[in-house]
C-alpha cells in the first residue's frame, strides 16, 4: 500500500519542511556528511543552518549512494522509521497489556488515516518517535531488573532522541514515568528506586544535556549570520521570530555568493 508513495513529489502539506529535509540529504550525498553542518543554500551558497541534529539526513544520504533520489531516500527512511515505531509500540503494549491490545494498537497505527498520509512524508518525526520508544522499551526493561546492556541501549536511544528532535522526546519521557509508576506499584519503591534513578539520569537526563549543548551550538552558528538570526531557538519558542527584510536578504546572499566566487 505504501510503496507507491515513495515516488510521490514533495509539493504537499509541509512542502517547505519536506523539501528542506530532502535538500540536506542531497547535499550530504554530493558533498560529504558533516553532522556539525546543515547546508541550506537558500540562505547563501556556503550557508550552515543547524536545526535538529541531522542524523536522519545523514542516513538518508547513505541511501542516496545506493542509487535512490534524495526525495525517495527521505521517504524510504521515513517509512522504515514509521514501521519501527509500529514494532516498538506493539512490543511495549504487549508487555503492559497483552497480545490482544498490542494487535489492536498496531492495526490502528498502520491503517488510521494519519499514518497512511504521513507514514512516508520526507520528515524526521517518525524517526525521532522510533528513538524515543526505543528509549522507553529498554529503560522499562531496566526498571524491571534488566541487565546493564539494556540500560546502555536505553541511554543511547534517549540521547539520540533528544538530539534529533528535542521537542518530541520529552513527551515520550512521560510514558517512561508511567512505566516507572507501574514498577513501583508492583514491587514497591525500595526494590527499584536505584535502578529508576540511574535510568532517568543516563536516559532523559543525559539526553536533555546533549540537546542543550546542541541547541547552544546551533544558536551560536545561526546568530552569527544576519539571514538566520530569526531561526534561533529562543525566537522560535516564543513566537517572536521575524524574518529579515527582502533588501537585507538580497544584500547578504549577494555577499555570500561573491565571497564564494572570489575564494
Amino acid at each position: 500500500m505504501r510503496v507507491p508513495q515513495l515516488s510521490h513529489s514533495l509539493p504537499e502539506n509541509y512542502r517547505s519542511r519536506q523539501t528542506q529535509t530532502a535538500y540536506v540529504i542531497q547535499k550530504y550525498a554530493s558533498d560529504g556528511i558533516d553532522l556539525l553542518s546543515t547546508p541550506l543554500p537558500v540562505f547563501g551558497r556556503d550557508s550552515n543552518v543547524p536545526l535538529e541534529f541531522p542524523l536522519f539526513q545523514a542516513l538518508g544520504a547513505l541511501l542516496v549512494h545506493t542509487g535512490l533520489s534524495p526525495e525517495t531516500a527521505a521517504r524510504l527512511l521515513a517509512l522504515i522509521s514509521f514501521q519501527v515505531v509500529g514494532v516498538m509500540l506493539s512490543i511495549i503494549v504487549f508487555r503492559w497489556h497483552g497480545m490482544t491490545v498490542a494487535v489492536a494498537a498496531l492495526a490502528l497505527f498502520e491503517f488510521l488515516p494519519f499514518g497512511l498520509y504521513w507514514g512516508t512524508a520526507s520528515l524526521i518525526d517518525f524517526f525521532s518517535v522510533a528513538l524515543a520508544l526505543t528509549m522507553v522499551y529498554f529503560l522499562d526493561r531496566r526498571f524491571n531488573g534488566g541487565s546493564t546492556l539494556t540500560l546502555l541501549a536505553g541511554s543511547l536511544a534517549a540521547v539520540l532522541a533528544f538530539l534529533v528532535k528535542p521537542t518530541t522526546a520529552p513527551s515520550w519521557s512521560l510514558l517512561l514515568l508511567a512505566a516507572a509508576a507501574m514498577v513501583v506499584y508492583r514491587i514497591g519503591w525500595r526494590g527499584c528506586w536505584k535502578r529508576m534513578a540511574v535510568g532517568f539520569a543516563v536516559g532523559p537526563g543525559l539526553g536533555l544535556i546533549a540537546a542543550t549543548i546542541w541547541t547552544a551550538y546551533a544558536d551560536a552558528v545561526k546568530r552569527g549570520k544576519p539571514l538566520t538570526e530569526f531561526l534561533v531557538s529562543s525566537a522560535l519558542s516564543t513566537g517572536t521570530s521575524r524574518r529579515p527584510s527582502n533588501a537585507r536578504i538580497r544584500t547578504s546572499i549577494s555577499r555570500s555568493w561573491m565571497s564564494s566566487a572570489i575564494t
